[in-house]
């Protein structure tokens, strides 16, 4: 008889930058997925992933 075990993988957890940083940053319509959000300070936890503080953020006029 054999055990059937399945051992559960921790999930990486999915960062997300905070929306209205995003809204409001100079930088709204440039491509930002290069940026390493999981080194970015975590703001906020939710069941689905993790909210991220974005270090490039810069206010002022969109590009």
């Amino acid at each position: 008889m054999t055990c059937a075990f399945s051992a559960k993988k921790a999930k990486t957890p999915k960062y997300q930058p905070k929306g209205s940083m995003c809204m409001n940053c100079r930088r709204l319509k440039q491509d930002c997925s290069d940026l390493s959000f999981s080194t970015m300070p975590v703001i906020e936890k939710h069941r689905d992933g993790l909210v991220v503080k974005c270090v490039r953020f810069e206010s002022g006029d969109k590009e």
